[in-house]
């Protein structure tokens, strides 16, 4: 009898020990899976922040500007280049009648720019000469600065010292062949220079004439 009822109670009790025993299995399997689950979690944002930093770094990483070109950028003109140009340095006056006075232009040609003008019997320093035009500066009245000048428009003076007529050369040099004479103190024209001397014109003749024989004043007798 005493062994019957044991043996009930045995049966009545392992239901609920097995009810225990799969309560526990559950419990430690929710534990076991919520540690997965968070274990995945904490991989998946370590694994998204070392992705984004190579994008965040390439957008902050700045690249140097290329470089413009400067624009509108003006740079000064540069002075035409004259043809034949014969450095000269020479003294002569004005012989233009125009009442407004002689044009000195820009460039040695009829078409150049009309810089200023100079008075009659004004005296210039000729600086070089090209063609039919001579460079002056230095005016005595009118246009101070540089330009060009139609050379006929000039004139200079003869001047001899011990003799009453000065020698005029078929070229700049004493060496050169002598073509003729002309009186002293007398108004000729001018037709060019080289170096310091003068190509002149008068009554027909025309050559080199001498520095020493030349007078660039126009109201005053050279000594």
């Amino acid at each position: 009898m005493t062994r019957h009822l044991n043996s009930k109670l045995s049966t009545l009790s392992n239901p609920l020990s097995n009810s225990n025993s799969y309560l526990l299995k559950v419990r430690r399997q929710r534990i076991i899976t919520q540690n997965i689950a968070k274990n995945l979690l904490i991989i998946f944002s370590l694994s998204c922040i070392s992705c984004a930093d190579p994008e965040t770094t390439s957008q902050n990483v700045s690249t140097p500007a290329t470089p413009t070109a400067p624009q509108n950028v003006s740079t000064p003109a540069a002075s035409p280049k004259i043809a034949n140009q014969e450095k000269c340095n020479i003294y002569a006056y004005v012989v233009d009648e125009d009442p407004q006075g002689l044009n000195v232009r820009s460039s040695p040609n009829s078409n150049s720019q009309i810089l200023g003008k100079i008075p009659t019997q004004e005296t210039v320093n000729a600086i070089a000469s090209s063609g039919n035009w001579v460079k002056i500066t230095n005016a005595s009245g009118g246009y101070q600065g540089d330009g060009w000048v139609y050379s006929s428009l000039l004139g200079i003076a003869t001047r001899g010292y011990d003799t009453n007529k000065v020698n005029i050369y078929a070229n700049a040099s004493n060496n050169s062949q002598k073509l003729g004479t002309i009186p002293t103190n007398t108004s000729i024209k001018m037709l060019g220079c080289n170096g310091e001397w003068a190509q002149v014109e008068y009554q027909g003749l025309r050559g080199w004439l001498a520095r020493e024989d030349q007078c660039g004043a126009a109201l005053t007798t050279c000594p």
